[in-house]
């Protein structure tokens, strides 16, 4: 073993592998280029240092050559400016991106590939930053000492590991420079989203937490409520500026003026909706749309045409914008269908972070689905899935809108479906001579964004102040869309009474209601459907002659007849007519009660329909 300091300095420089970087790349190959314009053969980088904060830079030239030191380069470069929704069953989850006033989550995912695609150029700066070990670094440094004769073998052998180490760091420098070029590549971009989304996960309760914060072009607004000798008063915070903090999601896209009026706006108002009370109900309930407070209400806008419901919901689309605001197709909420538990809602995950859903140009008597109503209104958390991508949970809180110019089916007739529904109906008709052109009318009201979002702003004090109001007009035609849905209830109301004591054979009762739909030209249901109803209000008698118990009948009207028709078996009352006509009945009564009459079976007392015995 030599004793010569320099030679023992030599041998460990040599054979050490070199590591100025924790877990650093391998060197190069030795047919590298070794000399100082190597970085500069494979081309420039495209990240200029001007704009670059260098203390970022010089902290990641320490990361190694990895994607996932990429993901961290992202989170040091970036990190402020991105955030992960947390998903289930995934690393990460939606990327949005600090857009300077809110955070963007429709465009989220092309700002954070945007950010990605600059790490690269901001890797090839890094090898600026680059330095020899600390054992290179002596070895040079006694090589620099040497005396310029000594030749002997001992500085021969330090000279020799002092080259090694300054061709090894310019080696280690082009390595990282070639990084920084495979680091633009699709895949490597890929990888360093991936591995920095688990370190920026936020749940997805952490956004819009704060409901009556409205972010605007020039603004931060606060619907603030006090309670000021037993009342409660609304005012408006303003806040010059924005915070990350806030988490907010949407952006009203125009700017907060207090002074701004609204006089075209408030025209087309009067025009279309005369009443100031459905004005009112109206302006309240579109103000909702601003905030994140849920009435466990749906507004459905009724007209048959050129009367301003179109235009009304265009303008406050518009003017409470696309971050905030959210239209869908009526499919979402039509049909009877229903989507199995893993399978995706894309139309759903829509809803999240707004707070105004429109659902335009409903069918008629297309049934609507009345469970995903409630569920949408109703505040409760949903569990939501994108195509291919994990599962989050979120409550609704988008105020929703509906139009038509007829009303879609709704089956149910218990209160949860009907205390939701808000029915304006546009009955005024603009003539022809004063219509105008769709798009060039909207972009003129829109001209008045600010006064408008004025308008929509008092709704929202108008309403945290004294409660919605509901028109006397919406509750009349909310009701008269219930009877439509349920003409059996109709009848109900005009024609049966509660009674103690007295009986209504079940025949005569459903005889009574087809009279009732005649006279009120309406299709009588089936003697099921209207058994089912009565069913809900009268307790049945089932052990004689099948009866509701303690109602009668009153002011049934006259069934008109057409002149020459005979009557039918079931035109008879109970205890009229031929024998044929009684055991017809006899069969239609046992439907009406809810059983089922086939032959072969008889009714004992006590008993239910049961086989007789063969």
């Amino acid at each position: 073993m030599t004793t010569d300091p320099y030679k023992r300095i030599a041998d460990a420089v040599e054979g050490a592998s070199p590591q100025p970087l924790r877990a650093a790349p391998p060197t190069a190959d030795a047919d590298d280029a070794s000399d100082g314009d190597a970085c500069d053969a494979l081309g420039p980088s495209d990240q200029e240092a001007d704009g670059v904060d260098m203390r970022v830079v010089e902290r990641c030239a320490k990361l190694d050559q990895s994607d996932t030191d990429n993901g961290k380069r992202l989170i040091e470069h970036f990190g402020a400016d991105l955030v992960v929704m947390a998903q289930g069953g995934v690393e990460g989850g939606g990327w949005l991106g600090w857009e300077g006033r809110y955070w963007d989550l429709d465009g989220g995912v092309a700002r954070a590939s945007k950010m990605a695609q600059m790490i690269g150029g901001r890797i090839g700066l890094e090898t600026r930053y680059l330095q020899q070990t600390p054992a290179e670094a002596r070895v040079i440094e006694e090589a620099d000492n040497l005396a310029a004769d000594d030749e002997s073998d001992g500085a021969k052998a330090v000279r020799r590991a002092a080259a090694a180490a300054e061709k090894a760091l310019e080696k280690r420098r082009l390595a990282r420079w070639r990084f920084a070029v495979s680091s633009k590549n699709s895949a490597r971009l890929v990888a360093m989203l991936k591995t920095a989304a688990p370190h920026l996960r936020r749940e997805p309760g952490g956004f819009n937490s704060e409901s009556m914060l409205i972010v605007t072009q020039n603004a931060t607004l606060r619907v603030i409520v006090e309670e000021i000798g037993g009342k409660k008063e609304a005012r408006l915070d303003v806040r010059r500026g924005f915070a990350r903090e806030d988490y907010a999601t949407g952006l009203v896209p125009c700017d907060f003026d207090l002074m701004a009026k609204a006089a075209k706006w408030d025209a087309f108002l009067l025009r279309c909706l005369p009443s100031a009370d459905m004005r009112r109900t109206v302006r309240q309930y579109a103000g909702l749309g601003l905030v994140g407070t849920l009435l466990q209400k749906l507004m459905f806008h009724h007209g048959f045409g050129a009367n301003g419901k179109s235009v009304f919901l265009a303008v406050i689309s518009g003017v409470i914008g696309k971050s905030y605001g959210v239209s869908l197709p009526k499919e979402t909420i039509l049909g009877r269908g229903e989507r199995g538990a893993g399978q995706a809602s894309p139309d759903i995950v829509r809803l999240f972070g707004k707070r105004f859903v429109r659902i335009d140009e409903l069918k008629e008597d297309e049934s609507l689905r009345e469970d995903l109503v409630k569920r949408l209104t109703g505040g409760d958390e949903m569990a939501v899935r994108n195509l291919f991508e994990g599962y989050f949970d979120f409550a609704n809180r988008a105020t929703p809108h509906m139009s038509g110019n007829g009303f879609p089916k709704i089956d149910g007739t218990d209160n949860g479906i009907w205390r939701r529904m808000l029915v304006v109906h546009w009955s005024v008709t603009i003539p022809p001579e004063e219509r105008r052109e769709f798009d060039g009318f909207v972009a003129e009201l829109l001209e008045e964004r600010s006064g408008i979002l004025n308008w929509l702003l008092d709704g929202v004090l108008d309403y945290l102040e004294h409660g919605l109001f509901i028109a006397p007009e919406i509750a009349a035609a909310t009701s008269k869309y219930q009877e439509e849905m349920n003409p059996i209830g109709e009848f109900i109301k005009d024609c049966v009474e509660a009674h103690e004591g007295e009986r209504v054979a079940a025949s005569t009762a459903y005889q009574a209601y087809v009279s009732w739909s005649m006279a009120n030209a309406k299709r009588a249901k089936t003697q099921t459907a209207f058994g089912r109803e009565m069913a809900k209000l009268f307790k049945r008698d089932n052990d004689r002659a099948r009866s509701y118990l303690d109602c009668r009948l009153h002011d049934v009207p006259d069934r008109p007849e057409e002149p020459g028709k005979a009557r039918a078996a079931t035109d008879y009352p109970e205890g009229y007519g031929d024998e044929r006509a009684k055991r017809t009945q006899h069969e239609a009564d046992s439907d009406l009660c809810g059983g089922t009459y086939r032959e072969g079976m008889r009714l004992r007392s006590g008993d239910h329909l049961r086989p007789a015995r063969r």
